[in-house]
């Protein structure tokens, strides 16, 4: 995986003293997934959108990463968010 495609994040939280492993990448495509898995970051990945796609379409781009969530749309994902704090 090419690590500069995601340097921005690990930049961006560097100047903002983020700590990634505590935030959540919430995505409809694959590449949000592979983004958050390259910070530690918790992945939810939509199925509404392109999430179809990346669950079966695209799925081999990216086999060797879970996501921690499935989430049926937007606010199923941040009600699973919210329920893990």
């Amino acid at each position: 995986m090419p690590q500069t495609k995601y340097r921005y994040a690990a930049t961006s939280s560097r100047k903002t003293w983020l700590d990634l492993t505590k935030c959540a990448v919430i995505g409809d495509r694959w590449t949000d997934i592979v983004a958050g898995a390259t910070v530690h970051a918790t992945t939810i990945l939509v199925r509404t959108g392109a999430g179809y796609d990346a669950l079966h379409t695209y799925r081999d781009k990216w086999a060797h990463i879970e996501p921690n969530y499935i989430a049926e749309n937007f606010e199923d994902a941040t009600n699973w968010v919210l329920n893990q704090l």
